[in-house]
């Protein structure tokens, strides 16, 4: 018997044990206790959050009415705890600082976008960390099953990690959602709900709760691990079954995102808002500082900061350019947070190669119906979503950042944008869709790593819509860091190093200060030295590689000083 019919053997066996004579969904017991409330939720799920009359309450801006439709959803069965609003499944509906506009988009993007729903749930939990609001797999998964019964399931941690044990796939859980953990889920529950025959996934998500139940009562007090010892089905050489390990890391390839969750379930530390400062003890970047504040977190001189700012204003759009290691990106994010203030908001995306006009400005992209199945919408692009959330606020300032600008093929990602960019104001009609015009409080802010591709490649007809703000390797800020954090070294040698191997190197490559802002750097110079700068230099003088040879390490040691003894 191959092992995943013995695993729906033991499955039913479990079931049996409540449901003495279950063979399927319409034994009147389990449909009373476990379906029949979850398929009234649904429908109700369906009446107040289909994707049409959704849309339209975000079109009227009625978005105080999609967070209390959430809530009568969530209220609807007793799948989700609430007993404590402020940390139960539902702790998002009711944190203080919830922006509601942002979250219903958010919820959107959840429930309808484009891409594969482990994608989208990535995606909110990634938009929750960032505006540092409690978040779990519980509430995500419950609207996706209601809404998408045939291909999501309802995600309730502790059966569902039983349910993986007992599959003998522990390990792919983790604590709070994202794409690599929901993409085997779903796909050992499609394998269930096929085994078993069943009509869709709330079906599938009774049969695991009342196995994991029946399961807990057998083992009494032990461990989800104890128990899963006990449960498992004792075939050991059959484990595991390698055509569903394939298909399922196939689908991780495919449909995972670099994530990595917070440690705790509640109320996560994001990285987004609470970067360390680029100059240690300088304020930590928020929302609402003065200049002076961004000045000395940045380590930048107030006017430098007035005409750069000047500039984004004067042309709604710029451009941070410069070698490797000079806070490009850093900068970006304070400038940005600076002109958004308190009532704006910022969002940042990385462009590469592989980015397209689909992706930024509108695209056709197949969606998933009611039914599971698919069909093709125009759908907006990052930008147009930005944009129309931007719309929402305009006594705000609402800024886009663009990281790694030139990595992709601007004049494809753009398309219309191009003439938008030059004439802020006017509207054109898009390939796609009707009239689109830039709102008045979009800023677009772009870091270019010189290093990738020069300034002098980009398209002429691109560097006039843009301000140019060039950022060079400045030692000054490098010395303000170590005052902070090292007050007693001698950064003399290091800067002079710094100095002689830039002078060799074109002004588009040169090495950064950045690399060197570490509060161990003492301890830390030889490694970064050995395995950052020396790779660096290796590709910028590959035909030259005599040229590195003053600057190997074994030659360089000595002149550091302390630094160089470590």
């Amino acid at each position: 018997m191959g092992r995943m019919s013995r695993q729906v053997k033991a499955m039913l066996e479990l079931v049996r044990e409540r449901y003495a004579d279950w063979s399927g969904v319409e034994h009147p017991a389990f449909a009373e206790d476990e379906l029949g409330y979850k398929y009234a939720a649904a429908a109700q799920a369906h009446t107040l959050l289909n994707q049409e009359t959704y849309q339209s309450l975000l079109n009227n801006q009625q978005y105080d009415e999609i967070v209390a439709r959430l809530e009568t959803v969530s209220k609807a069965t007793n799948l989700l705890w609430r007993r404590l609003p402020s940390r139960g499944d539902t702790a998002i509906l009711y944190a203080p600082n919830l922006n509601q506009a942002e979250f219903a988009l958010a919820v959107r993007d959840l429930l309808y976008g484009t891409a594969p729903s482990p994608t989208r749930l990535e995606n909110y939990a990634r938009y929750a960390a960032a505006n540092r609001l409690t978040f779990s797999w519980p509430f995500p998964t419950y609207l996706l099953s209601l809404l998408h019964p045939q291909t999501d399931l309802f995600v309730k941690p502790e059966p569902i990690q039983w349910w993986l044990k007992f599959l003998g796939v522990g390990e792919v859980w983790t604590k709070m959602p994202g794409a690599a953990a929901y993409t085997p889920i779903r796909y050992h529950a499609q394998q269930l709900k096929q085994a078993l025959n069943l009509p869709d996934m709330i079906a599938v998500q009774s049969i695991i709760w009342v196995a994991s139940q029946q399961a807990k009562q057998r083992t009494g007090r032990l461990s989800p691990k104890g128990q899963v010892e006990l449960d498992v089905p004792q075939d050991k050489e059959e484990l595991p079954y390698p055509e569903q390990r394939a298909v399922a890391a196939q689908l991780l390839r495919e449909e995972s995102m670099a994530y990595t969750p917070p440690a705790a379930p509640l109320t996560p530390t994001p990285t987004l808002r609470q970067t360390p400062s680029m100059v240690g003890m300088a304020p930590v970047r928020r929302r609402g500082m003065d200049l002076d504040e961004v000045a000395a977190a940045t380590g930048l001189p107030l006017d430098t900061l007035q005409t750069w700012l000047r500039a984004i204003e004067r042309k709604g759009q710029a451009i941070l350019y410069g070698p490797p290691g000079t806070g490009k990106t850093f900068i970006a994010r304070y400038l940005a947070d600076y002109l958004a203030q308190a009532d704006g908001f910022v969002t940042i995306l990385q462009f590469h190669p592989a980015y397209t006009y689909e992706d930024f400005i509108e695209g056709i992209r197949p969606q998933e119906n009611s039914e599971g199945k698919l069909e093709l919408k125009m759908t907006p692009g990052r930008f147009l979503s930005f944009c129309e959330l931007a719309r929402r606020t305009p006594a705000a300032t609402c800024v886009l950042i663009l990281d790694e600008i030139n990595r992709a093929n601007l004049s494809r990602v753009f398309g219309e944008l191009m003439y938008l960019l030059e004439y802020r104001g006017e509207s054109v009609f898009l390939a796609g869709s009707g009239l689109f015009s830039i709102p008045a409080n979009v800023r677009l802010i772009g870091t270019m790593n010189t290093a990738d591709r020069s300034i002098a490649l980009v398209d002429h007809a691109l560097r006039r819509r843009f301000a140019f703000l060039e950022l060079a390797p400045n030692y000054e800020v490098l010395r303000y860091y170590h005052q902070q954090h090292n007050p007693e070294l001698n950064l003399d040698p290091l800067i002079r190093l710094l100095e002689r191997l830039n002078s060799q190197i074109d002004k588009h490559y040169q090495v950064g200060v950045t690399f060197f802002m570490r509060p161990r750097l003492p301890y830390e110079l030889r490694d970064i030295w050995q395995m950052e700068i020396l790779p660096y230099l290796e590709e910028y003088f590959f035909d030259q590689l005599e040229r590195i040879e003053p600057f190997l390490w074994e030659r360089i040691a000595a002149g550091l000083g302390e630094m160089g003894r470590n």
